[in-house]
Protein backbone atom coordinates (compact mmCIF):
# COMPACT_ATOMS: atom_id res chain seq x y z
CA UNK A 1 0.00 0.00 0.00
CA UNK A 2 2.92 2.36 0.68
CA UNK A 3 3.86 2.28 -3.00
CA UNK A 4 0.30 3.24 -3.95
CA UNK A 5 0.39 6.12 -1.49
CA UNK A 6 3.66 7.46 -2.85
CA UNK A 7 2.27 7.31 -6.38
CA UNK A 8 -0.87 9.05 -5.19
CA UNK A 9 1.16 11.91 -3.69
CA UNK A 10 3.05 12.33 -6.95
CA UNK A 11 -0.28 12.35 -8.76
CA UNK A 12 -1.51 15.15 -6.45
CA UNK A 13 1.65 17.15 -7.06
CA UNK A 14 1.19 16.77 -10.80
CA UNK A 15 -2.41 17.96 -10.43
CA UNK A 16 -0.93 21.01 -8.67
CA UNK A 17 -2.55 20.47 -5.30
CA UNK A 18 -1.11 22.79 -2.68
CA UNK A 19 1.64 21.52 -0.40
CA UNK A 20 -0.66 22.09 2.55
CA UNK A 21 -3.35 19.87 1.04
CA UNK A 22 -0.86 17.14 0.16
CA UNK A 23 0.61 17.19 3.66
CA UNK A 24 -2.87 17.02 5.19
CA UNK A 25 -3.76 14.07 2.95
CA UNK A 26 -0.52 12.33 3.94
CA UNK A 27 -1.29 12.77 7.61
CA UNK A 28 -4.87 11.59 7.20
CA UNK A 29 -4.01 8.57 5.08
CA UNK A 30 -1.16 7.50 7.32
CA UNK A 31 -3.50 7.65 10.28
CA UNK A 32 -6.04 5.58 8.37
CA UNK A 33 -3.38 2.98 7.51
CA UNK A 34 -2.35 2.78 11.13
CA UNK A 35 -6.00 2.24 12.06
CA UNK A 36 -6.34 -0.49 9.41
CA UNK A 37 -3.20 -2.18 10.69
CA UNK A 38 -2.43 -5.06 8.31
CA UNK A 39 -5.65 -5.10 6.30
CA UNK A 40 -4.97 -5.41 2.60
CA UNK A 41 -6.26 -2.54 0.53
CA UNK A 42 -8.58 -4.78 -1.48
CA UNK A 43 -10.23 -5.84 1.79
CA UNK A 44 -11.05 -2.32 2.94
CA UNK A 45 -14.78 -1.81 2.69
CA UNK A 46 -17.47 0.58 3.81
CA UNK A 47 -17.66 -1.00 7.25
CA UNK A 48 -13.96 -0.44 7.96
CA UNK A 49 -14.17 3.16 6.80
CA UNK A 50 -17.28 3.69 8.89
CA UNK A 51 -15.48 2.28 11.96
CA UNK A 52 -12.58 4.62 11.27
CA UNK A 53 -14.90 7.64 11.13
CA UNK A 54 -16.50 6.55 14.39
CA UNK A 55 -13.02 6.24 15.89
CA UNK A 56 -12.27 9.85 14.87
CA UNK A 57 -15.54 11.01 16.37
CA UNK A 58 -14.81 9.24 19.66
CA UNK A 59 -11.40 10.96 19.70
CA UNK A 60 -13.29 14.26 19.60
CA UNK A 61 -12.18 15.32 16.16
CA UNK A 62 -14.19 18.26 14.91
CA UNK A 63 -16.68 17.68 12.12
CA UNK A 64 -14.48 19.80 9.88
CA UNK A 65 -11.49 17.52 10.52
CA UNK A 66 -13.57 14.42 9.95
CA UNK A 67 -14.79 15.88 6.67
CA UNK A 68 -11.20 16.45 5.60
CA UNK A 69 -10.39 12.82 6.42
CA UNK A 70 -13.36 11.77 4.31
CA UNK A 71 -12.09 13.93 1.46
CA UNK A 72 -8.62 12.39 1.76
CA UNK A 73 -10.02 8.88 1.66
CA UNK A 74 -12.35 9.64 -1.24
CA UNK A 75 -9.54 11.14 -3.29
CA UNK A 76 -7.24 8.22 -2.61
CA UNK A 77 -9.82 5.56 -3.44
CA UNK A 78 -10.93 7.44 -6.56
CA UNK A 79 -7.29 7.52 -7.64
CA UNK A 80 -6.98 3.76 -7.08
CA UNK A 81 -10.16 3.13 -9.01
CA UNK A 82 -9.17 5.47 -11.86
CA UNK A 83 -5.94 3.58 -12.41
CA UNK A 84 -7.41 0.11 -11.72
CA UNK A 85 -5.23 -0.46 -8.70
Amino acid sequence: MKKNLEQFYIYLENKQYSNHTINSYKKDLNQFLYFCNDIKIQNIDYKIIRNYLEFLHKKNYSQRSINRHISSLKSFFKYLNKFDI
